[in-house]
C-alpha cells in the first residue's frame, strides 16, 4: 500500500512556500498529516480533498477527519471559525497565524490544551456552546 504522509517540516516551515501557497490538494493516498501542517501559511485559501480519500474532508474552511471528529487546521484568513458539532479534538497548532477574532466550539470537544489557539493574536473570544 502506497502511503503518503505529509509533515509540517515538508510544507509549512518552508518560508518560500509559506507566502505564496494558495491551494493544496489531498490525493486519495494521503493517510495522515503532522501537527501544525499549515503553520502560519496565511496565503492558503483553498484545500481540496479527493472524494476517494478515506481519511480527510474539507468543510467550512476546516480540514477535518472524514468522520468529523478531528479538526487538523483551517483557512487562516477566516474572521470567525465555527467548529462543527461532533468534533472531539482540535489538533495542537491547528490555527497558528489565524486572523480569526472568534472561535465557536461545540460542547462535543472533549479536551482543549490551549495549544490549538497558539499564535492567534487577533483572537478576542472563544465561545463554547452549552451542554444540551
Amino acid at each position: 500500500d502506497n502511503m503518503i504522509v505529509l509533515s509540517c517540516k515538508d510544507i509549512c516551515k518552508s518560508y518560500g512556500i509559506r507566502d505564496v501557497l494558495k491551494k493544496v490538494t489531498f490525493s486519495a493516498s494521503v493517510k495522515e498529516i503532522g501537527y501544525g501542517m499549515f503553520w502560519n501559511v496565511k496565503s492558503l485559501t483553498e484545500i481540496e480533498v479527493n472524494e476517494a480519500n478515506n481519511n480527510f474532508k474539507f468543510e467550512n474552511g476546516l480540514l477535518m477527519s472524514k468522520d468529523g471528529t478531528t479538526v487538523y487546521c483551517g483557512i487562516l484568513s477566516l474572521e470567525e471559525i465555527t467548529i462543527p458539532d461532533g468534533v472531539k479534538e482540535i489538533r495542537v497548532n491547528a490555527f497558528v497565524g489565524s486572523s480569526a477574532k472568534y472561535i465557536n466550539v461545540p460542547n462535543s470537544i472533549s479536551y482543549i490544551s490551549g495549544g490549538e489557539f497558539y499564535g492567534m493574536y487577533m483572537l478576542k473570544e472563544i465561545r463554547v456552546s452549552e451542554k444540551q
